[in-house]
């Protein structure tokens, strides 16, 4: 199946010492030389015979699809997704797992830096992950480096909480309801009721609307938190942010339909954890926002004025916090003139 022009090799004993060689590295899956008359193998054959790098992380997760929750393993899937992309745009995507080197890895990571403008933390978790499957398959010998471990991790950057100014919120209020409803909607529910957009808002149903009480309920399963201790919570909908949910009817529709679906309206698809975010880029670009604002920077804005307004213990509660420290990131440094134009004027 594979010339390696040992023909050309006189010596018997280099011969066998060369061919060992090309063994050993079909072995552990490394990429094997190209000669010159060499005959390809089919597609199938390719497949069935030799695993590229991106198949082999696929494998790895596939492997341990009983350990890890389903949102791990749609978010590992992504990132191995997104790694493909790379190699497919740097003609690498043919690559075996051991023909991935340290240079390759190295230009990856910084390519979500550089290009991407990925943060530090999600600089190392691409690292983690990778490290990790390229690890395993080092253990199993089939390879014999982990070109990830040899990358030092960046130091993580210290969270900055960027609450919306008075201008951005006027903004808002006068843009986005006639740009986006759909979006508008979406950040009052995390402003008001401080819940999570990604792991708990979009998986929201309509049978999470609590009608006659005024309430949403995040459910145990979608609440955030460690597997087998997150808590459902209960969370109070304010009367501007009720009245838009009974003008809109989202009670009205079936109690399996998700909140936020893509349809616009209450539906039987979920929507994607970048839906909104891209939405949001788009609204940005066009009244020149900056960067700093992200669609989390509502639940920010509605948790400072909401501590002003009450206790520690109370905030920590709307927030589901589990511990006091992370309710205090929200309370550093407020403006009290501030927050009380916020309470007045938003939205």
């Amino acid at each position: 199946k594979y010339y390696g022009a040992l023909n050309l090799i006189t010596d018997k004993d280099e011969r066998i010492k060369v061919a060992n060689d090309y063994l050993l590295k079909m072995k552990r899956g490394e990429s094997l030389p190209v000669y010159q008359g060499m005959k390809r193998l089919r597609a199938q054959e390719q497949e069935s015979n030799f695993a590229n790098a991106v198949q082999c992380c696929y494998k790895y997760v596939s492997d341990r699809r009983n350990e890890l929750a389903k949102d791990t393993i749609s978010q590992y899937k992504s990132r191995i997704n997104f790694f493909h992309q790379w190699l497919c745009s740097k003609k690498l995507s043919h690559l075996a797992i051991g023909g991935i080197n340290k240079d390759t890895a190295r230009d990856f990571l910084n390519y979500l830096i550089d290009e991407k403008k990925f943060s530090s933390k999600t600089y190392n978790d691409y690292k983690i992950l990778f490290g990790c499957i390229w690890q395993q398959y080092v253990e199993d010998d089939k390879i014999r480096k982990n070109p990830w471990k040899q990358i030092d991790s960046l130091p993580d950057q210290p969270k900055h909480f960027a609450s919306y100014p008075p201008e951005l919120r006027k903004l808002l209020r006068e843009t986005l309801p006639a740009h986006d409803r759909q979006l508008w909607l979406f950040m009052q529910c995390i402003y008001y009721c401080a819940i999570r957009p990604d792991c708990e808002l979009r998986k929201m149903q309509v049978r999470d609307l609590i009608v006659d009480k005024h309430r949403f309920i995040v459910r145990q399963e979608i609440a955030k938190g460690p597997k087998g201790k997150k808590r459902a919570r209960v969370v109070n909908i304010s009367t501007h942010l009720f009245e838009q949910l009974l003008n809109l009817n989202y009670h009205e529709y079936p109690p399996d339909y998700y909140l936020f679906s893509v349809a616009g309206v209450p539906g039987k698809k979920m929507v994607s954890e970048q839906y909104f975010r891209q939405r949001w880029n788009v609204y940005k670009k066009l009244h020149n926002i900056p960067a700093i604002y992200k669609i989390y920077g509502s639940k920010h804005t509605g948790g400072k004025l909401l501590s002003f307004l009450f206790n520690e213990f109370i905030t920590k509660e709307h927030f589901g916090h589990r511990s006091m420290d992370s309710t205090r990131q929200y309370t550093e440094d407020i403006d009290k003139d501030e927050l009380s134009m916020l309470q007045t004027k938003y939205p």
